[in-house]
Formats: C-alpha cells, sequence, structure tokens
C-alpha cells in the first residue's frame, strides 16, 4: 500500500521541484529561491480567510523594508 505524502512533504518537493526549474531557467545553479521553513495554519472562517489574502497580497510590498532584502540599506545597517 502507497502512503499519501504529508502537507511537509508537499511543500517540500513543491519549493524544491520550482527552485530547479528557477535555476535551470536562470542559468543559476545553487541559488536559493525560497526561504527555509513554512507557516502551516486551518484557515476556520471567511474572515480569517480574507485576512491571510490580504497578507498575501501586500506581503510583496513589504520586501523594501524587509531586513533580509540587500537593498535595504538601513535593514542591512541593523544586524
Amino acid at each position: 500500500m502507497t502512503r499519501k505524502p504529508t502537507l511537509g512533504q508537499i511543500v517540500a518537493f513543491h519549493k524544491y521541484e520550482t527552485t530547479r526549474r528557477i535555476n535551470r531557467a536562470r542559468n543559476m545553479a545553487g541559488t536559493r529561491f525560497w526561504q527555509r521553513g513554512f507557516y502551516e495554519h486551518i484557515v476556520r472562517t471567511q474572515r480569517e480567510l480574507d485576512a491571510i489574502r490580504r497578507y498575501i497580497i501586500n506581503n510583496p510590498r513589504q520586501w523594501a523594508l524587509d531586513r533580509d532584502n540587500p537593498k535595504n540599506i538601513a535593514g542591512s545597517m541593523t544586524q
């Protein structure tokens, strides 16, 4: 009997496969694309789902201020 993969295994494979394809397309072997880990949470209400959707939509806008962004001089000086 074949066991179904866990959510963690599915996420890990997705991250592996997309990184491999992006690195091949960009000719950048070994370059990291994803942050380590992931947050697993069961969404129970429409309100919670809406909040998560807003977070996902607004998240890229926060990159300019992120301490991990190499172009954010102020953030990189605080490390």
